[in-house]
């Protein structure tokens, strides 16, 4: 299996309907009633079944785990990646300013100013392309995570043919006292 926010969302959703069929048939409104005395008041056939979700689901969940743990070794392993060819760029910008230095010495350039001023442009540009992928890269992730915490869904809202949805939406948000 492999792993993505769709699939932990997708898991969530089936592991909430789960639990509802198990609250429904034993006729309690949260897990917190979930007792022995209640569960022994299910019919065989229903608990057997709702076992036999419950196990399923941890085959899934495990799965789920497995596989996020490997993504998150692969993050991991890209970041270092990245990291150790940063270092790289570094090192042969540190030595191209060296090269330079040395060169320019040796032909009568005495000023350590003026080959900065040389290579401050060529290491600058280098540096301000790597940093803006990674501050790109970050601030999309942030606002892809900021979208996705914004999102609501309504069930059993009714309909009709023609009805303002913004207006009723609003009402809903209105009466949970929600700022739109």
């Amino acid at each position: 299996m492999d792993f993505s926010v769709n699939k932990l969302h997708t898991f969530e959703v089936k592991m909430k309907s789960m639990f509802s069929t198990v609250l429904n048939e034993a006729k309690i409104s949260s897990l917190s009633e979930l007792n022995e005395p209640v569960l022994m008041k299910l019919n065989k056939s229903s608990l057997v079944n709702s076992i036999i979700s419950l196990a399923n689901v941890f085959e899934e969940n495990h799965s789920m785990c497995k596989s996020a743990a490997e993504k998150i070794d692969e993050l991991k392993s890209e970041q270092i990646e990245l990291q150790k060819k940063l270092l790289k760029l570094q090192n042969d910008q540190m030595d191209s300013v060296k090269t330079t230095v040395k060169s320019e010495l040796s032909d009568g350039l005495k000023s350590w100013s003026d080959v900065v001023k040389k290579n401050t442009t060529q290491v600058h540009d280098s540096f301000l392309k790597t940093t803006k992928k990674s501050v790109k890269q970050v601030i999309e992730k942030v606002n892809d995570e900021e979208r996705r915490s914004n999102n609501l869904m309504i069930f059993g809202l009714p309909e009709l043919d023609g009805e303002d949805i913004g207006a009723k939406v609003d009402e809903v948000y209105h009466s949970m006292r929600v700022r739109v």
